[in-house]
C-alpha cells in the first residue's frame, strides 16, 4: 500500500472519530486537555496538507465549527504586523544565519505575539476543532514542543489536532524522524483513540 493511500485512510478514520459527539465532549480522553497529534513522514507533507483542507471542509459541512492554522502563514502575519515582512526579508542578507534566526525568533516571540495571535484569530467564538499544520515550515523558528506547551495553556477548551512531520511515540517528539525534541506528555496520538 502506498504511503499516500495509507495517509488518506488515516484521515478517513480521523473524520469518523472527530465528528462524533464523544470526541467533541472529550469523553474519549476522560476530560483531559483535548490535544492530539497526527504524525506522518515528511515525504507525505503535500498529501497531508491537502487532506487537512478536505477534513476542514467535511467537518464544516457537518456543522462542526472548525478552523485551520497554517503556522508559516501566521508567522508571516506576525512579522509583518510587528516589523514589516519585506523589511525583515531584506535583513536576512545583512546578518549571519544564527543572528538572523535569533532576531526572527524575537520578532515572532511565541509568548507575547504568536500565541496571542492564534488566540485572537482562532480561539474565539464557536470553534470546536482547530487543525494546525505547517510545523515543518516554521522549524527552527518555532519548535514543536515549545508550541505545544504554550498552546495547551492557551486553548485548553478547543479540540486541537497538530499535524506533525515526524514521530510521536512514547510521548517523544522526533521531527523529520531525525531531530529529537523534548518529551511532551499532554497530547494524545489521534490514531490511538478508539470510538
Amino acid at each position: 500500500m502506498s504511503n499516500d493511500k495509507h495517509i488518506i485512510e488515516r484521515f478517513e478514520r480521523m473524520f469518523e472519530l472527530v465528528s462524533r459527539e464523544e470526541f467533541l465532549d472529550r469523553k474519549l480522553i476522560g476530560g483531559n486537555i483535548p490535544f492530539y497529534i497526527f504524525d506522518y513522514k515528511i515525504e507525505s507533507e503535500q498529501v497531508v496538507d491537502e487532506q487537512v483542507i478536505a477534513l476542514h471542509k467535511r467537518l464544516k459541512a457537518e456543522g462542526i465549527p472548525t478552523q485551520v492554522v497554517d503556522l508559516f502563514d501566521l508567522c508571516c502575519t506576525v512579522i509583518d504586523s510587528h516589523f514589516g515582512l519585506q523589511k525583515f526579508i531584506a535583513l536576512e542578507s545583512k546578518f549571519p544565519s544564527e543572528k538572523f534566526l535569533s532576531r526572527l525568533r524575537s520578532t515572532i516571540d511565541i509568548d507575547s505575539r504568536f500565541i496571542p495571535a492564534i488566540q485572537a484569530e482562532f480561539g474565539q467564538g464557536e470553534t470546536k476543532i482547530l487543525l494546525i499544520k505547517g510545523v515543518s515550515k516554521v522549524y527552527p523558528m518555532i519548535r514543536a514542543n515549545e508550541l505545544l506547551n504554550h498552546l495547551t495553556d492557551a486553548l485548553e477548551s478547543i479540540s486541537t489536532i497538530v499535524f506533525y512531520p515526524g514521530t510521536y511515540k512514547g510521548r517523544q517528539l522526533t521531527l523529520f524522524d531525525r531531530i529529537p525534541d523534548q518529551k511532551y506528555y499532554r497530547a494524545h496520538p489521534i490514531d490511538e483513540l478508539k470510538i
